[in-house]
C-alpha cells in the first residue's frame, strides 16, 4: 500500500507540476482573475483546475488498490469514481467556461448523488439520532433524498471554503484522515484504503497551492472533495453497524456546513440573495486581520480555522461513539467559529475607524 501512495503522491505532485509550468500555454482558459469576483483573495491570474490533477491521481491510486479488494468493494468504489468524475466534471467545465449557472451545478451534484446512492442498494443516511428525523428516515426515499442533497451541499460549502491558499485541501485531508481512522478501528478497511489515497493526492497539490498559490483546485476540485468527504462519511457511520454515532460525520463537516449555514444567514439578514458570493467569510477576515500585522502572516491564515477545525476532529474521533459528546463538540465548534468571526470582524472595524480618523 505504501508504494501505491507514492505513486499517487508523485502523480500528483508531477501533474501539478505540469499545469504551473505550461501554465502560459492555457493561462487565458484556465486562469483565475481577481478581477472575476468579490471573493477573489489573491492578485494576477492564476490556473484553477489543480482539481483535475488530484483527480486524477486519486483515480489512478483507486485503479491501483481495487485489485487489492474484496470484489463487492470494487464494484462500490468504481461507481464512487463515476460518479464523483460527474460532479468534478460539472465544476471542472465552470473553471474553464466560467459560464455555468450554479442552479445548473448543483443539479448535477444531487442527480450523480442520486445515481450512486441507487447503484449501491439505496445507500441513505440511515439515521441522526433524532427520533422524529430517524422515523422519517425509515423511509427509503426520504433516506436516499437527505443523502443526495447532503452530498450536493457538501460539495458547494467546500468550494465556499477554498477562497484561501490551502484552506480547502488542507480541510480535505483532515477530514480524510479522522474518516480514515475511524473506518480502520471498525474495520472497514477498504474505506481507509480509499482516504489514504485521496490524502496523498491532495498532498501533491498543497505542495504548489500552500502558501505560494501557485495553483488552485478551482470548483472542480472543491466539488470532487465535497462529495467524496460526504460520501464516506456516510458509508463509515452506516459500515459502523451502531458503533459510530451520525453526530460523527456532523463533527467532521462541521466546518464547511458552519460556514455556508452562517454565509446565508448574514446575508439574508443584510437583505442579499443567500448565495451571492463575497469576501466576508471567516478566512477572508482572518486574511485581512492578520494583513494589517504582516503580509507574510497573512499567507498562513488558512491555518487558523484549519487549526480550530481540526482539533476538534481530533476530539471527534475517540468520541466517535458517543452522540451526546459529538453534539456537544458541534455546538462548541459552532460558538467559536462565529465569536472568531465576529471579533475579526470587529478589529478590522476598529483598525478602519482609526486609520479614517487619522486621514
Amino acid at each position: 500500500m505504501l508504494t501505491t501512495l507514492f505513486i499517487v503522491l508523485t502523480a500528483s505532485v508531477v501533474l501539478n507540476a505540469a499545469i504551473v509550468l505550461t501554465a502560459r500555454w492555457h493561462i487565458q482558459i484556465t486562469g483565475d482573475s481577481a478581477q472575476n469576483g468579490a471573493h477573489k483573495a489573491h492578485t494576477g491570474i492564476v490556473p484553477r483546475i489543480g482539481g483535475a490533477a488530484v483527480f486524477a491521481a486519486a483515480a489512478l491510486g483507486v485503479l491501483m488498490a481495487m485489485p487489492k479488494l474484496y470484489p463487492a468493494a470494487n464494484y462500490v468504489f468504481a461507481a464512487m469514481t463515476a460518479c464523483v468524475f460527474l460532479m468534478f466534471g460539472i465544476g471542472f467545465l465552470e473553471d474553464v467556461t466560467k459560464k455555468v449557472r450554479p442552479t445548473i451545478r448543483y443539479s448535477v451534484c444531487i442527480a450523480a448523488a442520486l445515481i450512486f446512492s441507487l447503484a449501491n442498494a439505496q445507500l441513505g443516511v440511515k439515521s441522526v439520532d433524532v427520533p422524529l428525523l430517524d422515523a422519517a428516515l425509515a423511509y427509503a426515499p426520504v433516506s436516499v433524498l437527505f443523502f443526495a442533497f447532503a452530498v450536493a451541499g457538501m460539495t458547494h460549502a467546500c468550494n465556499l471554503i477554498d477562497g484561501q491558499n490551502g484552506l480547502c485541501a488542507g480541510y480535505a485531508i483532515m477530514a480524510y484522515l479522522a474518516l480514515g481512522l475511524v473506518a480502520g478501528l471498525t474495520g472497514q478497511a477498504a474505506l481507509a484504503v480509499i482516504c489514504e489515497v485521496v490524502i496523498a493526492a491532495n498532498l501533491g497539490f498543497l505542495f504548489f497551492n500552500f502558501p505560494q498559490g501557485r495553483i488552485f483546485l478551482g470548483d472542480g476540485g472543491a466539488y470532487m472533495n465535497g462529495a467524496l468527504i460526504a460520501i464516506l462519511a456516510v458509508m463509515v457511520v452506516n459500515g459502523g453497524q451502531g458503533y459510530i454515532s451520525p453526530w460523527f460525520a456532523l463533527a467532521v463537516l462541521v466546518y464547511p456546513v458552519t460556514e455556508t449555514l452562517h454565509s446565508m444567514v448574514r446575508r439574508c439578514r443584510e437583505g442579499r440573495a443567500f448565495y451571492e458570493p463575497d469576501d466576508a467569510h471567516l478566512h477572508h477576515l482572518l486574511r485581512d486581520w492578520l494583513e494589517t500585522r504582516s503580509r507574510i502572516v497573512a499567507r498562513f491564515s488558512a491555518l487558523v480555522p484549519l487549526g480550530l477545525s481540526g482539533g476538534f476532529m481530533v476530539l471527534a474521533v475517540p468520541s466517535a461513539s458517543s452522540t451526546p459528546q459529538l453534539a456537544i463538540l458541534s455546538a462548541a465548534y459552532l460558538l467559536v467559529h462565529i465569536a472568531l468571526y465576529h471579533l475579526a470582524r470587529s478589529r478590522l472595524r476598529a483598525q478602519a475607524t482609526v486609520q479614517q480618523l487619522s486621514d
